[in-house]
């Protein structure tokens, strides 16, 4: 610088300002606390004091704590008021320069989401119709924030008291509840808790009438024994506090037992009978007077079973003479109130007119059984009933037949054999058809006398009351399988022209086999070709006899004994004449 001129002086130094503290942003969790750093931009290189200007609106500060020169820390802790979300403080930093302006700390408190808590099911018991029964069901949010929401219900429920709810974090609430059923029988509901929520809790109730009766609908069956009653028995429920009669009401179709006094809250039993003559299926109801009012109970039975019932216990014909015909009547009577299909079987000499029937509900019907007097002697055999599902039933049918007066046993003969079994022959066999034709024209079936017998042939003898018939023919039975089943028919012998004389037919029968059984019947062939059974017979043929037997029979013994004898004399004569001569 030239000398005279004057230095322009420096300016004067300006002092430093104090540090600038950091503004954190803080996010907490309520009910938490958290620890918040106080520091400065840059660095002084000295120690510093925090200084807190305004404290926090509604949450707490520690005390400052420092953590190194230039550093310190300070803990927040929320308040629990879950309507605040929010909160700040501010704080400065003095240093040897002075205090620097405040900075503002935003805090932020965070709430865990509500957790409503309710019952799963609310059972309210019993109750009878028409009154009223009250449950509270207790509510809690055990999350945080608020759990808030409209209850929802449906009758037979409601709710006494608000309908909205509000829980804070870790609350409880009473919700009451009142169940008012107004018809009989179980109830299921659901109590809601607002859209905001999948929470419900189940509701269930019943309500029961003053007088509960079971089975709802009674259903009669049959009793044992034969008297075709049904009945069955009513379980009765008094569901009131005082005492009740029950009393069935008049019904010519039933027999009640006495009436029932139930105490409170007890039950107590009616026994329903149909009546005897009530046989047929059966719909309607019972009624029954109690104090609580009347009561009507559904009843349904099935028609009664086939029950047979038989007018004779045994037939015993008698003494019945030789060649006549007998007959002896029975009865059957279906006392159920279901129709049934009865069949029958009896073994020769006896027959049936009808082997089957159908007997509607309390139907008899007059049998007829049919004797054969084919052969003299004492015949036992067993009438046999049957129907489907039921019991067989036996009748012993029992007959003397006496010896013909006048009656000639075929010479050279054994004598013919009638057989009667001592219990029917059970047959698959159509015997509908077979016994149907025994009795034609009116007239009963006749058993065919037999003039005589020998090893392979017959002659037969029977009543024609019709001269108009043109031929006879002789039909065999016969015993056959067929398809796993025995079957028992009638097969064609032949036919031939007998002789007629003085109302009576006489015919041969041939080509038999010895000592064969043989059950027979004859058929008449009518001048208009119709036919019918006129008569049967049944005879076991003689066996053949030994040859060597029959080379002794008296005759061949005595023309042996003459050709011995005349053998002798000849040998005498021969023996008397005189020597030759040479």
């Amino acid at each position: 610088m030239p000398d005279g001129v004057a230095r322009k002086a420096d300016p004067p130094e300006l002092p430093k300002a104090p540090p600038q503290p950091v503004s954190p942003i803080v996010r907490v969790k309520r009910g938490e606390s958290v620890e918040i750093p106080l520091k400065i931009y840059g660095t002084r290189s000295q120690t510093l004091d925090f200084l807190i200007r305004v404290p926090p609106q509604t949450g707490k500060l520690s005390e400052i704590k420092r953590i190194a020169q230039e550093a310190g820390s300070i803990t927040y802790t929320p308040s629990k008021d879950l309507i605040v979300k929010r909160d700040k403080f501010s704080y400065a930093v003095r240093s040897n320069e002075g205090v620097s302006a405040a900075v503002e700390v935003a805090i932020t408190i965070l709430d865990t989401d509500p957790d409503l808590f309710a019952p799963e099911t609310t059972d309210f018991g019993r109750t009878l119709s028409g009154e009223q029964v009250t449950r509270n069901v207790e509510i809690t949010n055990r999350g945080g924030g608020i759990a808030e929401g409209n209850l929802e219900v449906e009758p037979p429920w409601q709710i006494d008291g608000p309908l909205h709810y509000r829980l804070n974090a870790g609350t409880k609430s009473s919700i009451k509840l009142i169940f008012s059923p107004k018809s009989v029988g179980s109830a299921r509901g659901l109590l809601r808790y607002g859209p905001e929520t999948q929470c419900v809790t189940a509701l269930t109730g019943e309500s029961l009438p003053p007088i509960s009766i079971l089975p709802a609908k009674l259903l009669l069956k049959q009793s044992e024994g034969e008297k075709g009653v049904r009945s069955a028995t009513l379980e009765i429920f008094n569901n009131t506090a005082s005492e009740q009669t029950i009393t069935p009401l008049e019904d010519d179709r039933f027999i009640f037992s006495s009436a029932a006094t139930i105490k409170p809250l007890s039950e107590g039993s009616i026994h329903v009978e149909t009546v005897e003559a009530n046989l047929a299926a059966l719909d309607g109801e019972i009624r029954l007077h109690s104090t609580a009012g009347e009561i009507s109970v559904p009843v349904h039975g099935d028609a009664v079973p086939p029950i047979l019932q038989i007018t004779r216990e045994s037939v015993n014909f008698g003494a019945i003479p030789f060649g006549g015909n007998a007959r002896e009547q029975f009865g059957i009577k279906n006392r159920g109130g279901t129709s049934t299909t009865v069949t029958m079987e009896i073994a020769a000499p006896y027959f049936l007119q009808q082997p089957a029937i159908t007997l509607s509900p309390g139907e008899q019907k007059e049998l007829t059984i049919g004797l054969l007097t084919a052969n003299p002697g004492s015949y036992r055999s067993t009438l046999l009933i049957r129907a489907r599902s039921l019991a067989n039933l036996e009748i012993p049918v029992t007959a003397q037949i006496a010896q013909a007066v006048g009656f000639a046993t075929p010479s050279r003969t054994e004598r013919p054999v009638l057989v009667a079994a001592s219990r029917p022959r059970v047959i698959a066999a159509n015997r509908h058809e077979e016994i149907a034709s025994a009795s034609t024209e009116g007239l009963p079936l006749q058993l065919a006398q037999i003039v005589e017998l020998t090893p392979t042939m017959a002659i037969l003898d029977w009543v024609e009351p019709n001269p108009g018939t043109v031929h006879s023919k002789i039909e065999v039975r016969q015993l056959s399988l067929e398809g796993g089943q025995l079957k028992l028919d009638w097969k064609e012998m032949g036919s031939f022209v007998p002789e007629f004389k003085n109302g009576r037919m006489k015919g041969t029968l041939t080509r038999l086999e010895p000592g064969a059984l043989y059950t027979i019947r004859i058929r008449a062939i009518k001048a208009d070709q119709s036919s019918v059974v006129r008569c049967e017979a049944q005879f076991k043929t003689p066996p053949k006899k030994p040859l060597l037997a029959s080379l002794f029979t008296p005759l061949r013994i005595l023309a042996g004994l003459l050709v011995m004898a005349l053998g002798g004399v000849i040998w005498q004569k021969i023996g008397r004449r005189p020597a030759a001569r040479c």
